[in-house]
């Protein structure tokens, strides 16, 4: 794999053993919370169990092998102080496994984690590098001793060095299977660890995706609505526009309609009153009539009266010339006075009739003449009355402003009429 690579280099380019680098991460991952809760978050609980007794296998070996050197020196303290040397051992502290040291980490070995695990601006919580402790060297004794008490304990160091080495190549196998255990999991963390920055860099390409996506609905989603609104907008006022039209149109054809009723209503009243003066003249023209026909009657039966007159006036003067023929003188003239009286009185009275016929026919000419006179002048009231209502009609159907004068003047008119009538 590329990242047990990158970590196999980065070991051999710090100048330190894989074994011992993977024994001092364990070591530092045991010794601090944070290192078991790594491992602990990385692994499942029984896949670390046979490791973790297998380091604490190697920690108590390793304890008890200082713990048997330092009492040999204690022994070998003891033995010098009763010869009587006064030489002085200087120690370096001990180191005990398990405990934390202080970081005496190489440059390149602290740039090493980085060249494995590259190190990612998002996930830098992820990916930052791990301090490990180093696995702490042999404690180097500086002991300045007496050549008395180095020839006494030369064979006892021989035998402690042959023991110390079988124990200390233990220690290296046990040590050296650790460190690849170890080394095999920092690059199971190293691949999870990338899968894992793989994800949430998926997960947040999918969720910015998806606020893209959600953005252009939101967005799609506007433009319908506005487009709608338009649409509405331009529906609500061609509708109105429509309504508009339709309610001026409805409204032309009411005034249309009313000024044609109005117009048919004045038609029906002239007609109305055009019949009614046509009965009244039919009316007059047929009492003309009848006063004519009367008259005609009466000149007809005063020329049959005169005709029977004369006739009988012809009869009579016969008769009388008859009559005088046979009578004497005296007698002839006794009859012409009262012939001539008779006569007399006869043409007055003839007169006076004549003079009352003459009378009677002048008054009733009069009578006619003045009838006439107000049935014209009725005719001509009643135009001039329908004339002034139309116009009436008209100024109140426009509403201007000379329709006050104009009533007024009607009004007289009328008046006028009434008082000629």
């Amino acid at each position: 794999m590329p990242t047990a690579d990158k970590q196999q280099t980065s070991s051999r380019g710090n100048g330190r053993a894989p074994a011992q680098m993977g024994t001092m991460q364990d070591m530092r991952q045991n010794s601090s919370p944070s290192g078991v809760q790594t491992a602990t978050e990385v692994n499942p609980p029984q896949q670390l169990t046979d490791e973790d007794q297998l380091l604490q296998q190697l920690m108590q070996y390793t304890n008890s092998v200082k713990s048997k050197k330092e009492q040999k020196g204690r022994g070998k303290k003891n033995s010098t102080a009763k010869g009587g040397s006064k030489t002085t051992s200087t120690k370096k502290a001990e180191y005990i496994v398990g405990k934390p040291r202080a970081k005496q980490q190489s440059e390149s070995f602290q740039k090493a984690p980085e060249k494995v695990f590259p190190a990612d601006p998002e996930n830098e919580d992820l990916e930052k590098p791990i301090d490990l402790p180093e696995w702490p060297a042999e404690p180097q004794r500086e002991e300045k001793r007496p050549a008395s008490s180095q020839h006494s304990i030369s064979s006892e160091q021989s035998q402690e060095e042959l023991q110390d080495g079988d124990n200390k190549g233990n220690a290296e196998d046990k040590w050296r299977q650790a460190r690849e255990k170890r080394d095999l999991k920092r690059v199971q963390q190293a691949e999870w660890r990338r899968l894992e920055v793989e994800r949430k860099r998926r997960e947040k390409e999918m969720q910015r995706k998806k606020e893209m996506e959600e953005k252009e609905q939101e967005e799609r989603m506007k433009e319908e609505l506005q487009e709608q609104v338009t649409k509405k907008i331009q529906e609500h006022h061609i509708n109105s526009t429509e309504t508009f039209f339709r309610e001026r149109k409805k409204r032309e054809a009411e005034e249309r309609r009313q000024r044609e009723e109005e117009e048919e209503a004045l038609h029906q009243e002239e007609m109305k009153q055009q019949a009614r003066e046509q009965r009244r003249l039919e009316e007059h023209r047929r009492k003309l009539l009848e006063l004519q026909r009367k008259k005609w009657e009466a000149e007809q039966l005063r020329e049959a009266e005169a005709e029977r007159k004369r006739m009988e006036e012809e009869e009579r003067l016969a008769e009388e010339q008859a009559l005088l023929a046979a009578m004497e003188e005296e007698e002839r003239e006794e009859y012409l006075r009262r012939k001539h009286e008779e006569e007399e009185k006869r043409k007055q009275e003839e007169k006076t009739r004549q003079q009352q016929h003459e009378e009677e026919a002048r008054k009733r000419m009069n009578e006619t003449r003045q009838e006439a006179e107000r049935i014209i002048r009725h005719v001509l009231y009643l135009i001039y009355l329908y004339f002034f209502f139309l116009m009436f009609c008209i100024v109140l159907h426009f509403k201007g402003d000379f329709g006050v004068p104009l009533v007024k003047l009607v009004s007289d008119e009328i008046d006028t009429c009434n008082l000629l009538l």
